[in-house]
């Protein structure tokens, strides 16, 4: 299933946020960015919800921790900081989406939900054909008897490719599927991780990641 982390440090806040999310996600809350590191480093974690207003830990600086350690996990701010300089730090930080309160708390689930599927991460699904599965909760492919668990960025591109076999995606659209807005990214993380998962599963005859003129596009070599 998949986990969602709250830090909040107030505690109504935090009990409100679980009541809407619990019937859906494992979670689990902590009340400060200290407590959310030692979280994260011990287990997967899927989505962050996360303060910026906190004890201990000013919420920018978790957020632009994680990020300087290469955690590519989404993140959403709730806070009750509105103007746009705020939203601009947060977003520059490294958060993926920012949520003002009060907490209009159906527009967070959507939120929480529209971050997960950016991230394709969704509770218990798979891509299966022939002998091969695609496994979004444990980031894994099985083929032929044989199992390979996948970096986050390199599994999210082959599900989204085989999400939708045959159809072309440009180098642009698979840039903001993985990575959102960051110009601090361009096309050659998509190329290198493309010829990452090329070289991984060259020995598949049962599909291939093709590279056409206009983008890429998975193609299956067996009746689905």
């Amino acid at each position: 299933m998949t986990t969602i982390l709250i830090v909040e440090d107030n505690k109504e806040t935090q009990s409100l946020i679980a009541s809407r999310l619990k019937l859906y996600f494992d979670l689990i809350c902590v009340n400060d960015g200290r407590e959310a590191l030692d979280v994260i480093y011990k287990n997967h974690i899927h989505l962050i919800v996360t303060d910026i207003m906190m004890s201990n830990t000013n919420g920018y600086e978790f957020i632009k921790r994680l990020r300087s350690e290469k955690y590519d996990t989404p993140i959403l701010i709730v806070s009750t900081k509105k103007s746009f300089e705020d939203k601009r730090e947060g977003f520059e930080s490294g958060a993926d989406d920012y949520i003002t309160k009060p907490v209009n708390y159906d527009e967070l689930f959507l939120r929480v939900n529209a971050l997960l599927r950016r991230s394709y991460i969704e509770i218990e699904q798979q891509i299966s054909f022939g002998s091969v599965i695609i496994n979004a909760t444990t980031y894994s492919v099985i083929w032929d008897n044989r199992s390979i668990v996948l970096p986050q960025k390199e599994f999210q591109l082959l599900y989204i490719l085989f999400s939708f076999p045959g159809m072309i995606f440009t180098e642009n659209q698979l840039l903001e599927y993985i990575y959102g807005f960051n110009p601090n990214i361009n096309e050659d993380a998509i190329n290198m991780h493309i010829n990452t998962l090329q070289n991984n599963f060259k020995d598949c005859e049962e599909f291939k990641i093709i590279t056409a003129k206009e983008g890429y596009k998975a193609e299956i070599k067996i009746e689905i």
